[in-house]
């Protein structure tokens, strides 16, 4: 019986962690990687999207993005869907100077995330 015990309290601390990282309404949590391209002749923002658990596509994921410098008004930029998991973000039409880009991930069944990045256009 004992042995019985020992088994049940490892599988409830192995689970532990995982039940952890659900969402509580059972929605699909992203998971965002995102690679800054910032040269001379290139300005973009590259974004992967997988689901945090399973690491799969999110299905009907929306995300839209902003820039916005010191002081100014937000300007929209154009989210560019290039797979099931990753989107492109160009940043070239964005002056030069010192930006703040905000994504923000949305979508039925999606817990919703918000992701930025500072960087300085050259």
């Amino acid at each position: 019986m004992p042995r019985l015990a020992l088994v049940i309290v490892l599988a409830a601390l192995v689970g532990a962690p995982v039940a952890a990282a659900h969402d509580p309404l059972g929605r699909a949590e992203p998971s965002i990687g995102a690679t800054l391209v910032n040269t001379a002749t290139q300005q973009v923002l590259l974004l992967t999207i997988v689901d945090l658990d399973s690491r799969t596509p999110i299905p009907a994921l929306r995300l839209t993005a902003t820039a916005r410098r010191t002081g100014q008004t937000a300007v929209p930029l154009r989210v560019v869907k290039l797979t099931q998991t990753r989107w492109r973000i160009p940043l070239a039409s964005l002056r030069r100077g010192k930006w703040h880009v905000s994504v923000r991930v949305r979508g039925t069944l999606v817990a919703p995330r918000d992701f930025g990045i500072d960087f300085a256009r050259r």
